[in-house]
């Protein structure tokens, strides 16, 4: 473990190594929440010795702030990239990943939608959570999953996802999309939009995404005016409300208020508008893209402190450098600008940072151990909620199209890790985890890597929650795979 000290006369900071493990004098047991201290001693005896190795990187920062960049390049050449996993055949990680997709699909009020996920109920079985949750994007993700099944129709040529699809999507824009032009993040609020608010991931991820499908229908002849009218609806009125106190802001009523305008989650706004740009050639929503591009990148990430992605949470977190990460990678496609491509680095080595360059030991008995997980590639949440997840998968596309740009085995190499990470463990007809089958396609979202968890979990545990997102996920990838030829189905 380590332990940094501010020296309160002199301003300087003293970093420390310990060894074994000391948390003390609490530890960080689970959110917001402290227990007693982890404490673990080694014994030495008379005429015993006991030494260790370790490693000490000295560089000079490519940009300030940014100086653990050498350290993470150092990471990957000591510990190298394998991991010992065997990658499912993709075809069969498809259809898995398809049919939980397709068993999500459920209704609120007769209005069809992607329902977020299976918990255990008290007789230990696996069924839909319980609150009714449809949400746009984010945890649910039923733009995605609903460009998925076009995408499924695609390859397969089953006309039930394409219906499937469309119906999702039409019912999204129809009954979701409020007077102000912004589109709800839950679909049960359609009865009182006015009343109920959205934040800026959903509403930002949520056009990007419709914008796609939109798009990938029109290439097969399918026209969805609607689903390009929502995504403009979406933007125009993020450009007449961008500010340079709050940018984008992160939480808005339907009826046009801010409720909340911290955090860079504002960020997912730019992806859209630079999508919107490219379908329509409207100058005003690059203009947009760029500024506000700017804008968290000189704020935010320049500080290396993104925040509020992750929503559940309101601290310092991973995801919130995803839409930097995307924004750059669209802007320096759309526009060449250089500029935009270290933008987009800057914001992968802030993603990374959060990522596991080596396999840390579990207690055998571990769920880590007993499945034989490995973590290395895999990231963890934020600040708040300290487990590791699934969300790597999403920048793997973008990760490669980095590393083609800038001629980097290291940025290829950091992608094939993380995807080959976040492959482990889905659901295929016999996975057994704490005594229960698991559906096929399905895999759970925590894995507690260290002294910190939900509940009654411990160090190396997977959790039980079969949340809908890491699914989209990666068969987004897939997809993406697919379209540029990279991988066959």
């Amino acid at each position: 473990s380590c332990s940094i000290t501010r020296n309160p006369n002199t301003g300087r900071y003293r970093q420390e190594l310990l060894h074994p493990v000391i948390e003390a004098p609490v530890t960080y047991c689970s959110r917001d929440r402290y227990s007693e201290p982890v404490e673990s001693f080694l014994t030495v005896g008379a005429g015993e010795s006991f030494s260790c190795g370790m490693y000490l990187s000295v560089s000079r920062p490519r940009w300030e702030n940014f100086g653990i960049c050498d350290a993470m390049d150092s990471a990957l050449e000591i510990f190298g990239s394998e991991q010992g996993i065997s990658v499912p055949d993709r075809r069969a990680i498809w259809d898995r990943s398809i049919t939980f997709a397709k068993g999500l699909i459920s209704d609120y009020k007769g209005k069809k939608g992607f329902i977020i996920g299976y918990c255990l109920n008290e007789k230990g079985e696996f069924v839909y959570r319980g609150d009714q949750c449809f949400e746009l994007a984010w945890c649910g993700q039923n733009v995605l999953f609903s460009r998925m099944l076009v995408e499924d129709y695609l390859l397969t040529g089953n006309r039930e996802s394409l219906d499937t699809a469309i119906e999702i999507l039409d019912t999204r824009v129809e009954t979701c999309t409020a007077k102000s032009g912004l589109i709800s993040s839950q679909l049960k609020n359609f009865e009182r939009l006015d009343e109920t608010s959205s934040d800026t991931c959903n509403m930002g991820y949520g056009a990007y995404e419709l914008l796609r499908v939109y798009a990938r229908l029109k290439e097969i002849g399918i026209e969805k005016p609607a689903y390009l009218e929502t995504a403009r609806g979406v933007c125009d009125f993020f450009c007449e409300h961008f500010t340079e106190d709050r940018g984008f802001g992160k939480q808005w009523r339907h009826d046009g208020v801010c409720l909340d305008g911290g955090g860079t989650i504002g960020a997912f706004l730019i992806a859209p508008m630079e999508r919107l740009y490219a379908i329509t050639g409207e100058e005003k929503y690059l203009q947009m893209a760029e500024r506000a591009m700017e804008y968290y990148v000189k704020r935010d990430l320049d500080q290396f402190t993104c925040t509020a992605g992750a929503i559940d949470t309101c601290c310092v977190d991973k995801e919130t450098s995803f839409p930097l990460l995307l924004g750059g990678i669209l802007l320096y496609e759309q526009t060449g600008k250089r500029v935009y491509l270290e933008y987009a680095e800057k914001a992968a080595y802030y993603f990374t940072s959060w990522m596991f360059h080596y396999q840390p030991l579990y207690p055998e008995d571990s769920d880590l151990s007993r499945f034989g997980v490995c973590v290395k590639g895999l990231t963890s949440v934020s600040a708040q909620h300290h487990h590791l997840d699934m969300y790597a998968g999403i920048t793997v596309p973008y990760l490669r199209r980095l590393a083609e740009y800038l001629g980097s085995e290291a940025w290829r190499t950091r992608a094939e890790m993380m995807w080959n990470a976040v492959l482990q463990f889905i659901g295929d007809g016999e996975l057994t985890v704490h005594g229960k089958l698991r559906p096929i396609g399905s895999q759970n979202e925590a894995l507690f890597h260290c002294n910190w968890s939900f509940g009654e979990y411990q160090r190396g545990d997977l959790n039980d929650w079969l949340v809908a997102w890491p699914c989209a996920f990666r068969l987004s990838v897939l997809a993406d795979e697919r379209s540029k030829g990279e991988g066959k189905l």
